[in-house]
């Protein structure tokens, strides 16, 4: 049982759950130090420090870690907008407002580099032709800047979109796999971690972490913050010999609460860069997952894309791929060499705004009188996995850690 305690305790284990249990425990500890059990604990942890105190601490700190690993899932459901309070159409309204703007701000940058563009053919010195260049080139980058961040913020599609922007960071990357190579990514990912070199699983469980803490974050600040919201309304009415000020316990919550937002803010671009490592993974490892399965992928993008509907047909739906349709896979040592390598090179993410176009305007365009609808459709794992009505591409606690 310890051996198997002792293999939790790796770093993501230790940042992701483990730290965020300390602090509320010492926090929760110290919020009730002048209540009975409470105040003995806090005394002989604080000044005693014997090895009897101390362990009770340690195992109330564990036990607190491993319940917020076990409840991750429904801490990520909550904050991504799939369960209450977040899922109010408000919310999402409010998100689809916000992705209309970002997006009305990428097409402001694309025409501003169309303009830029439009003056190089005109005539001039040469420090204003240079100029104009510099010019050109600011804006460049700004189009770049505004289409990644909308890239990374917000899925592609409309209906996609969720009432949180923790939870948009998270689908966005989710439907990179679907977008760029017609994987069905939730069903896929367990299949890909099979695949997946223990280093790189590391890899995974580290850009995970920065994640599972600020999500935890939120929940024990939430937690103390309602404790420090009771204990105020307690002091009011009863007051009791030797009890801190209410007005203490009241600064105290509203302190938590504020933490409350700030972990939740931080948590978005610690999602961003975790979905990095995520789409890379599927980048690297798609081929080495179509080989596993005794297949060579196709050769063109568009029979590739093929190739993986029907493997997502049968992850999903059960139904039988037909082995005669795909080449079955080399069993050469210079094939697999080549496989292992991956497909990273097939899509260039370095295209300019004169190579990209103007951004597709799409009918989900309807955004106009979307934002204020009050539409309450949000959406749910059918939309974004087939079948399943939920689930986020995120690395498995024990395979992640190996």
């Amino acid at each position: 049982m310890f051996s198997g305690l002792s293999k939790l305790a790796d770093k993501s284990f230790i940042l992701g759950f483990f730290l965020p249990a300390l602090v509320g425990v010492l926090a929760f500890v110290a919020l009730n130090r002048d209540v009975g059990p409470f105040a003995k604990l806090f005394q002989g942890s604080m000044q005693d420090r014997t090895f009897a105190n101390l362990t009770v601490m340690l195992l109330v700190v564990w036990t607190l870690s491993v319940l917020l690993m076990a409840g991750s899932h429904w801490m990520y459901r909550v904050l991504e907008g799939y369960a209450w309070p977040l899922n109010r159409p408000g919310f999402r309204a409010q998100q689809l407002k916000r992705r209309k703007q970002q997006r009305e701000d990428v097409r402001s940058a694309y025409a501003a580099v169309a303009q830029a563009e439009s003056l190089m053919d005109a005539s001039g010195s040469v420090a204003t032709l240079a100029d104009r260049q510099r010019v050109l080139a600011e804006r460049k980058q700004d189009f770049r800047l505004r289409t990644r961040a909308l890239a990374l913020e917000y899925p592609a599609k409309r209906e996609l979109v969720l009432p949180t922007r923790f939870g948009n960071a998270l689908r966005a990357f989710e439907m990179y796999a679907g977008d760029v190579y017609g994987v069905e990514s939730i069903h896929a990912w367990p299949r890909l971690l099979a695949v997946v070199p223990k280093d790189y699983q590391a890899t995974l469980a580290d850009a995970r972490a920065p994640v599972d803490f600020f999500v935890s974050l939120v929940f024990v600040a939430f937690t103390l913050g309602v404790a420090g919201l009771i204990r105020g309304g307690a002091a009011i009415l009863h007051e009791p010999v030797g009890a801190a000020p209410a007005w203490l316990f009241f600064c105290l919550a509203a302190a938590a609460f504020v933490a409350v937002r700030l972990a939740y803010l931080a948590a978005i671009p610690s999602a961003i860069a975790w979905g990095e490592v995520v789409k890379s993974a599927f980048d690297l490892y798609l081929p080495a997952l179509a080989r596993a399965m005794g297949y060579e992928l196709p050769k063109t993008a568009a029979e590739r894309r093929l190739f993986w509907e029907a493997q997502a047909n049968q992850f999903q739906f059960l139904e039988p791929v037909r082995p005669e349709v795909w080449a079955a896979a080399n069993s050469s040592p210079g094939a697999e060499g080549a496989s292992e390598r991956g497909v990273a090179g097939e899509h260039d993410a370095g295209a300019t705004s004169d190579e990209a176009g103007e951004p597709d305007d799409e009918a989900d365009e309807s955004d106009d009188d979307a934002a204020g609808d009050g539409d309450d459709r949000v959406a749910t794992g059918e939309t974004r996995t087939g079948a399943s009505g939920e689930g986020t591409v995120r690395t498995d606690e024990a395979s992640a850690r190996g």
